[in-house]
Formats: C-alpha cells, sequence, structure tokens
C-alpha cells in the first residue's frame, strides 16, 4: 500500500515537471548553441624531428592521455594479386606484439594499465592510436613506440 502511494506521487511530480508537448514539430524551441572552432594555432607544435603535433588539454579534466600518430599509405600500395595485405597489415601492427614485447604479454601489460593501442591501414592512409591514463604515461608511451617502431607481425595472430 505504501509503496503504492510514493509511486503515485514521484509519477504525479515527473508530470507536473515535465514541459508540456507541442502539437506539432514547427512548434518546437530549443536554446540556442555557441560554438566557435578552435584554431589550430592555438594547439600546434613542431618536435625537434621537425614533425607537426597538436597538443589540447580536456577542458573536462580528464586524467586520461590521448595519442594519434596518422600515417601515409594503405590500400592504394599492395601488389597486383596481394589485395587486402593493407588492412592485415594494420590489423597485425598492433595485435603482433612487438620485438621486445610479445602479443600475449602486450596484452596483458595494456589491460593491467587500462590502456588502449589500435592500429589501422585504410585506402590511402593509416595510424596508430593509444589512450592510457595520466599516471601510466610513460609505461604507455614505452609500449606505443615499441608498436610504432617495432612491429613483430607475429605469426601465431596471422594464422
Amino acid at each position: 500500500m505504501f509503496k503504492g502511494a510514493t509511486l503515485t506521487l514521484l509519477l504525479a511530480a515527473s508530470v507536473l515537471g515535465a514541459q508540456s508537448i507541442p502539437d506539432r514539430p514547427e512548434k518546437l524551441s530549443y536554446p540556442s548553441l555557441s560554438f566557435q572552432a578552435p584554431r589550430t594555432k592555438d594547439y600546434a607544435a613542431k618536435l625537434k624531428n621537425g614533425i607537426p603535433v597538436y597538443i589540447a588539454a580536456d577542458p573536462e579534466g580528464v586524467p586520461f592521455v590521448r595519442l594519434n600518430v596518422l600515417v601515409k599509405g594503405g590500400s592504394y600500395l599492395e601488389p597486383k594479386g596481394k589485395e587486402g595485405l593493407a588492412g592485415l597489415a594494420g590489423q597485425l601492427w598492433r595485435d603482433g606484439g612487438t620485438a621486445q614485447t610479445p602479443a600475449e604479454k602486450l596484452d596483458e601489460r595494456l589491460e593491467f594499465l587500462a590502456a588502449r593501442i589500435d592500429s589501422g591501414l585504410g585506402d590511402t592512409s593509416g595510424g596508430l592510436s593509444m589512450q592510457v591514463m595520466e599516471k601510466d604515461l610513460k609505461e604507455g608511451l614505452d609500449l606505443f613506440m615499441q608498436v610504432l617502431t617495432q612491429p613483430a607481425f607475429a605469426q601465431e595472430r596471422l594464422d
């Protein structure tokens, strides 16, 4: 009995607090949106080797670091008769482990850190991305650089 009365009061409160629904779509109104696109020059920097980078802090202060590396390449470079090679290479780039860290150990370590490293190659470009908690950035960057520069393309992962 008491539960029913509480439920009735909650339903009544939600109905009273709800806005009325217009009978025609053109009568709907929305608050105005204000968006100003960020200027790239405010976030641009160059590494010592001349590679351009863009660095931006998360306005909500989320303690994750996201890193994306884009590369030129992809299926347009595949030799005739080897269609699908780029997609396979893009997948194994990360999934195949590295020369220093076998695939299973890499998976385990990233899982322990609650981090992600993803890779892929498309038609004309590809990339490697990482998401790691700020506190684990040093180890995350080490694993990321291994995947970027020393991929193992493990045969067992290919099979």
